[in-house]
């Protein structure tokens, strides 16, 4: 016989905040690579961005490696991940090896690359190993930094006619 199993008041809450005040749904990305801390690295055919992934409502610090043609193409990018909280892994001391083989095989595949040459996944765990000093200096992303508004807009809706201001902020929060 199967138990049922029911959520607690917190996980309800955790997974049905969905939409803001005026009851309108809102869209919150794990990854927003325009807010980044300092402008991206190249390492070859990779770029790499110092940034923040959202964890449950937290932001953790984190290093994105995507393809150098990002930029350019209009295929769409699996972005490879490291955050801060795994960055032991790929460390030379205190790193699995074989874990960090088959990381950096997936991410050659996502980039692009043969994961089955060996020097693909031994290059992406160079750049990653490289870049483990700049990711543990990336400073925590602060939400209550003062937002300069940039802009004024009047959203009208085209079926009811009704007229909405918002205003428009750089709320990079760095």
């Amino acid at each position: 016989m199967t138990a049922l199993i029911r959520p607690t008041e917190q996980q309800i809450a955790q997974h049905s905040d969905h939409s803001d005040s005026d009851g309108t749904e809102h869209y919150r990305p794990a990854i927003d690579l325009t807010v980044t801390y300092g402008p991206p690295i190249s390492r070859g055919d990779v770029l790499v961005y110092k940034t923040w992934l959202r964890r449950g409502g937290q932001w953790e610090a984190c290093l994105v490696l995507v393809p150098r043609t990002v930029l350019t193409s209009n295929k769409r990018v699996i972005p490879c991940i490291v955050p801060l909280s795994r960055a032991h892994v790929w460390a030379e001391e205190t790193g699995d090896f074989q874990e960090c083989l088959i990381n950096a095989g997936v991410f050659c595949a996502n980039l692009g690359f043969n994961p089955y040459n060996p020097k693909n996944p031994l290059k992406i765990m160079g750049i990653i190993r490289d870049l483990l000093g700049e990711l543990i200096t990336i400073p925590p992303r602060f939400e209550g930094a003062p937002r300069q508004i940039t802009a004024e807009m009047e959203v009208i809706d085209n079926q009811t006619g009704k007229v909405t201001e918002m205003e428009v902020s750089d709320d990079h929060g760095v």
